[in-house]
Protein backbone atom coordinates (compact mmCIF):
# COMPACT_ATOMS: atom_id res chain seq x y z
CA UNK A 1 0.00 0.00 0.00
CA UNK A 2 2.92 2.33 0.70
CA UNK A 3 4.27 1.81 -2.82
CA UNK A 4 0.81 2.27 -4.31
CA UNK A 5 0.31 5.52 -2.38
CA UNK A 6 3.69 6.79 -3.64
CA UNK A 7 2.63 5.95 -7.19
CA UNK A 8 -0.74 7.66 -6.61
CA UNK A 9 1.03 10.84 -5.51
CA UNK A 10 3.42 10.64 -8.46
CA UNK A 11 0.51 10.35 -10.93
CA UNK A 12 -1.10 13.43 -9.40
CA UNK A 13 2.12 15.41 -9.39
CA UNK A 14 3.11 14.53 -12.97
CA UNK A 15 -0.44 14.68 -14.34
CA UNK A 16 -0.07 11.24 -15.93
CA UNK A 17 -2.22 10.90 -19.05
CA UNK A 18 -1.74 7.23 -19.96
CA UNK A 19 -1.21 4.09 -17.87
CA UNK A 20 -0.25 0.88 -19.72
CA UNK A 21 -0.99 -2.18 -17.56
CA UNK A 22 0.74 -5.36 -18.78
CA UNK A 23 -0.44 -7.51 -15.85
CA UNK A 24 -3.12 -10.20 -16.06
CA UNK A 25 -4.06 -10.59 -12.42
CA UNK A 26 -7.41 -9.10 -11.42
CA UNK A 27 -6.27 -7.69 -8.07
CA UNK A 28 -3.31 -5.88 -9.67
CA UNK A 29 -5.55 -4.62 -12.49
CA UNK A 30 -7.98 -3.23 -9.91
CA UNK A 31 -5.25 -1.55 -7.83
CA UNK A 32 -3.76 0.10 -10.92
CA UNK A 33 -7.24 1.14 -12.09
CA UNK A 34 -7.57 3.22 -8.90
CA UNK A 35 -4.64 5.45 -9.86
CA UNK A 36 -5.52 9.00 -10.98
CA UNK A 37 -4.70 8.83 -14.71
CA UNK A 38 -6.74 9.97 -17.70
CA UNK A 39 -6.53 6.87 -19.92
CA UNK A 40 -5.78 3.22 -19.19
CA UNK A 41 -4.69 0.49 -21.57
CA UNK A 42 -4.41 -3.19 -20.67
CA UNK A 43 -5.72 -6.62 -21.56
CA UNK A 44 -5.94 -8.15 -18.08
CA UNK A 45 -9.39 -8.96 -16.63
CA UNK A 46 -10.90 -8.98 -20.11
CA UNK A 47 -9.92 -5.34 -20.79
CA UNK A 48 -12.41 -4.33 -18.07
CA UNK A 49 -10.29 -1.40 -16.89
CA UNK A 50 -9.06 -0.36 -20.32
CA UNK A 51 -10.41 2.60 -22.29
CA UNK A 52 -9.94 0.43 -25.40
CA UNK A 53 -11.42 -3.06 -25.82
CA UNK A 54 -9.90 -5.58 -28.20
CA UNK A 55 -10.28 -9.28 -29.01
CA UNK A 56 -8.11 -11.67 -27.02
CA UNK A 57 -9.25 -14.98 -28.51
CA UNK A 58 -6.63 -17.71 -28.78
CA UNK A 59 -4.15 -15.84 -26.59
CA UNK A 60 -2.85 -19.10 -25.06
CA UNK A 61 -1.46 -20.03 -28.47
CA UNK A 62 0.17 -16.65 -29.11
CA UNK A 63 3.64 -15.71 -27.88
CA UNK A 64 3.46 -13.38 -24.89
CA UNK A 65 5.49 -10.63 -26.60
CA UNK A 66 2.95 -10.43 -29.42
CA UNK A 67 0.21 -9.98 -26.86
CA UNK A 68 2.14 -7.05 -25.43
CA UNK A 69 2.55 -5.65 -28.94
CA UNK A 70 -1.23 -5.78 -29.29
CA UNK A 71 -1.26 -2.86 -26.85
CA UNK A 72 0.90 -0.91 -29.32
CA UNK A 73 -1.47 -1.74 -32.16
CA UNK A 74 -4.37 -0.36 -30.15
CA UNK A 75 -2.45 2.92 -30.05
CA UNK A 76 -1.94 2.82 -33.82
CA UNK A 77 1.65 1.53 -33.85
CA UNK A 78 1.97 -1.40 -36.27
CA UNK A 79 5.62 -1.92 -37.20
CA UNK A 80 7.19 -2.98 -33.88
CA UNK A 81 10.38 -5.04 -33.49
CA UNK A 82 10.72 -7.74 -30.85
CA UNK A 83 14.15 -6.42 -29.85
CA UNK A 84 15.64 -2.99 -29.24
CA UNK A 85 18.78 -1.13 -30.29
CA UNK A 86 20.35 -0.43 -26.91
CA UNK A 87 23.26 1.96 -26.52
CA UNK A 88 24.56 1.20 -23.07
CA UNK A 89 25.87 4.23 -21.15
CA UNK A 90 29.65 4.65 -21.24
CA UNK A 91 30.13 3.93 -17.53
CA UNK A 92 28.48 0.51 -17.97
CA UNK A 93 30.73 -0.31 -20.93
CA UNK A 94 33.81 0.83 -19.00
CA UNK A 95 32.92 -1.24 -15.96
CA UNK A 96 32.70 -4.50 -17.95
CA UNK A 97 35.71 -3.79 -20.18
CA UNK A 98 38.24 -5.26 -17.72
CA UNK A 99 36.31 -8.55 -17.67
CA UNK A 100 35.72 -8.70 -21.41
CA UNK A 101 39.39 -7.97 -22.14
CA UNK A 102 40.21 -11.33 -20.51
CA UNK A 103 37.90 -13.22 -22.84
CA UNK A 104 37.62 -13.77 -26.58
CA UNK A 105 34.52 -15.30 -28.09
CA UNK A 106 31.95 -15.64 -25.33
CA UNK A 107 29.02 -17.88 -24.37
CA UNK A 108 26.97 -16.66 -21.42
CA UNK A 109 25.08 -19.11 -19.22
CA UNK A 110 22.28 -18.42 -16.72
CA UNK A 111 21.92 -21.59 -14.57
CA UNK A 112 19.37 -20.02 -12.21
CA UNK A 113 15.61 -19.43 -12.31
CA UNK A 114 13.03 -17.86 -10.05
CA UNK A 115 12.02 -21.28 -8.66
CA UNK A 116 14.21 -24.37 -8.09
CA UNK A 117 11.63 -26.53 -9.91
CA UNK A 118 12.43 -24.65 -13.15
CA UNK A 119 16.20 -25.25 -12.96
CA UNK A 120 18.04 -27.75 -15.11
CA UNK A 121 20.67 -29.55 -12.95
CA UNK A 122 23.84 -27.57 -12.17
CA UNK A 123 26.17 -30.43 -13.14
CA UNK A 124 24.61 -30.50 -16.62
CA UNK A 125 25.22 -26.78 -17.05
CA UNK A 126 28.83 -27.45 -16.01
CA UNK A 127 29.20 -30.14 -18.68
CA UNK A 128 27.72 -27.84 -21.36
CA UNK A 129 29.99 -24.99 -20.28
CA UNK A 130 33.07 -27.24 -20.50
CA UNK A 131 32.06 -28.35 -24.01
CA UNK A 132 31.97 -24.77 -25.30
CA UNK A 133 35.30 -24.03 -23.61
CA UNK A 134 36.67 -26.93 -25.69
CA UNK A 135 35.30 -25.22 -28.80
CA UNK A 136 37.33 -22.11 -27.95
CA UNK A 137 34.72 -19.98 -26.19
CA UNK A 138 35.05 -18.23 -22.85
CA UNK A 139 32.11 -18.93 -20.54
CA UNK A 140 30.42 -16.22 -18.49
CA UNK A 141 28.34 -17.65 -15.64
CA UNK A 142 25.67 -15.04 -14.92
CA UNK A 143 23.11 -14.61 -12.18
CA UNK A 144 22.00 -12.40 -9.33
CA UNK A 145 23.85 -11.93 -6.06
CA UNK A 146 21.28 -14.29 -4.50
CA UNK A 147 22.51 -17.06 -6.79
CA UNK A 148 26.19 -16.86 -5.81
CA UNK A 149 26.20 -20.36 -4.31
CA UNK A 150 24.59 -21.82 -7.43
CA UNK A 151 27.16 -20.12 -9.68
CA UNK A 152 30.00 -21.46 -7.50
CA UNK A 153 28.36 -24.89 -7.55
CA UNK A 154 28.41 -24.94 -11.37
CA UNK A 155 31.99 -23.62 -11.53
CA UNK A 156 33.26 -26.25 -9.06
CA UNK A 157 31.99 -28.99 -11.36
CA UNK A 158 33.73 -27.61 -14.42
CA UNK A 159 37.12 -28.70 -15.73
CA UNK A 160 37.74 -25.29 -17.30
CA UNK A 161 37.60 -22.03 -15.39
CA UNK A 162 34.60 -19.80 -16.16
CA UNK A 163 34.28 -16.06 -15.52
CA UNK A 164 31.71 -15.20 -12.83
CA UNK A 165 31.17 -11.40 -12.95
CA UNK A 166 29.02 -11.34 -9.77
CA UNK A 167 32.00 -12.70 -7.80
CA UNK A 168 34.28 -10.01 -9.19
CA UNK A 169 31.98 -7.09 -8.43
CA UNK A 170 28.76 -7.30 -6.40
CA UNK A 171 27.12 -4.71 -8.68
CA UNK A 172 27.13 -7.17 -11.58
CA UNK A 173 24.78 -9.38 -9.58
CA UNK A 174 22.55 -6.56 -8.36
CA UNK A 175 21.97 -4.47 -11.50
CA UNK A 176 20.14 -6.38 -14.29
CA UNK A 177 21.44 -3.92 -16.89
CA UNK A 178 24.79 -5.71 -16.66
CA UNK A 179 23.09 -9.02 -17.42
CA UNK A 180 21.76 -7.57 -20.67
CA UNK A 181 25.15 -6.02 -21.47
CA UNK A 182 27.03 -9.30 -20.99
CA UNK A 183 24.47 -10.99 -23.25
CA UNK A 184 25.00 -8.29 -25.88
CA UNK A 185 28.75 -9.00 -25.78
CA UNK A 186 28.27 -12.77 -26.19
CA UNK A 187 27.79 -14.96 -29.26
CA UNK A 188 25.25 -17.21 -27.51
CA UNK A 189 23.16 -17.36 -24.35
CA UNK A 190 22.16 -20.66 -22.70
CA UNK A 191 19.48 -20.41 -20.04
CA UNK A 192 16.60 -22.02 -18.21
CA UNK A 193 13.19 -20.58 -19.00
CA UNK A 194 13.45 -17.41 -16.91
CA UNK A 195 13.46 -13.65 -17.16
CA UNK A 196 17.22 -13.77 -17.80
CA UNK A 197 16.66 -15.63 -21.05
CA UNK A 198 14.78 -12.57 -22.26
CA UNK A 199 17.76 -10.30 -21.49
CA UNK A 200 19.47 -11.97 -24.44
CA UNK A 201 16.37 -11.69 -26.61
CA UNK A 202 16.15 -8.00 -25.77
CA UNK A 203 19.60 -7.37 -27.28
CA UNK A 204 19.09 -9.87 -30.15
CA UNK A 205 21.62 -12.46 -28.97
CA UNK A 206 20.97 -16.07 -30.10
CA UNK A 207 19.58 -18.26 -27.31
CA UNK A 208 19.35 -21.92 -26.39
CA UNK A 209 16.41 -22.03 -23.99
CA UNK A 210 15.78 -25.03 -21.72
CA UNK A 211 12.02 -25.30 -21.23
CA UNK A 212 10.30 -27.64 -18.81
CA UNK A 213 7.19 -26.23 -17.17
CA UNK A 214 6.17 -23.64 -19.74
CA UNK A 215 5.63 -23.88 -23.48
CA UNK A 216 8.04 -21.99 -25.78
CA UNK A 217 5.05 -21.30 -28.02
CA UNK A 218 4.06 -18.77 -25.36
CA UNK A 219 7.41 -17.85 -23.80
CA UNK A 220 10.15 -18.97 -26.19
CA UNK A 221 13.14 -16.96 -27.46
CA UNK A 222 12.59 -14.85 -30.58
CA UNK A 223 16.10 -13.64 -31.45
CA UNK A 224 17.69 -15.04 -34.67
CA UNK A 225 19.17 -18.57 -34.59
CA UNK A 226 17.55 -19.24 -31.22
CA UNK A 227 16.44 -22.75 -30.26
CA UNK A 228 13.97 -23.81 -27.55
CA UNK A 229 14.41 -27.35 -26.20
CA UNK A 230 11.06 -28.66 -24.97
CA UNK A 231 9.87 -32.24 -24.53
CA UNK A 232 6.11 -31.51 -24.70
CA UNK A 233 5.12 -34.48 -22.57
CA UNK A 234 1.55 -35.56 -21.90
CA UNK A 235 1.57 -33.36 -18.79
CA UNK A 236 3.01 -30.29 -20.57
CA UNK A 237 2.71 -27.43 -19.97
CA UNK A 238 2.74 -28.04 -16.22
CA UNK A 239 -0.65 -27.81 -14.48
CA UNK A 240 0.70 -28.39 -10.96
CA UNK A 241 3.16 -25.53 -10.59
CA UNK A 242 0.84 -23.07 -8.88
CA UNK A 243 -0.23 -25.69 -6.37
CA UNK A 244 3.47 -26.27 -5.58
CA UNK A 245 2.72 -29.98 -5.68
CA UNK A 246 5.39 -32.63 -5.75
CA UNK A 247 5.84 -33.68 -9.37
CA UNK A 248 4.57 -37.28 -9.83
CA UNK A 249 6.68 -37.58 -12.99
CA UNK A 250 9.99 -36.71 -11.29
CA UNK A 251 10.43 -33.53 -13.37
CA UNK A 252 10.82 -35.49 -16.60
CA UNK A 253 10.06 -32.34 -18.59
CA UNK A 254 13.49 -31.00 -17.54
CA UNK A 255 15.47 -34.11 -16.66
CA UNK A 256 14.76 -35.79 -20.03
CA UNK A 257 16.70 -32.95 -21.70
CA UNK A 258 20.24 -34.26 -22.12
CA UNK A 259 23.57 -32.46 -22.07
CA UNK A 260 24.16 -33.62 -25.64
CA UNK A 261 20.92 -32.02 -26.85
CA UNK A 262 21.86 -28.63 -25.38
CA UNK A 263 25.40 -28.80 -26.78
CA UNK A 264 24.11 -29.74 -30.23
CA UNK A 265 21.57 -26.91 -30.17
CA UNK A 266 24.31 -24.46 -29.20
CA UNK A 267 26.56 -25.73 -31.99
CA UNK A 268 23.77 -25.30 -34.53
CA UNK A 269 23.10 -21.79 -33.35
CA UNK A 270 26.80 -20.86 -33.52
CA UNK A 271 27.35 -22.63 -36.84
CA UNK A 272 29.89 -25.09 -35.42
CA UNK A 273 30.27 -28.13 -37.67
Amino acid sequence: MKKWFSLFCLCLKENVGLLIDTQRYSVINLILALLPVKYRLGYGTGCLFSNWRFNQRGRKNVHDIFQLLALCRVLGKRDVKTWVDIRFPAHYEEKVSSILSLTGKRVCIFPGASEPVKRWPAERFAAVADAFCEYGYSVLLLGSYKEMELLKHVAERMTHKPVIPALIDDEFGRNPVYGALFCAKSELCISNESGRLHFAGLVNTPIVGIFGLKSPVKWGPLSPRSIAIYKELECSPCKMRRAKSRCPYNRRCLLDISVEEVIEAGKNSLGIV
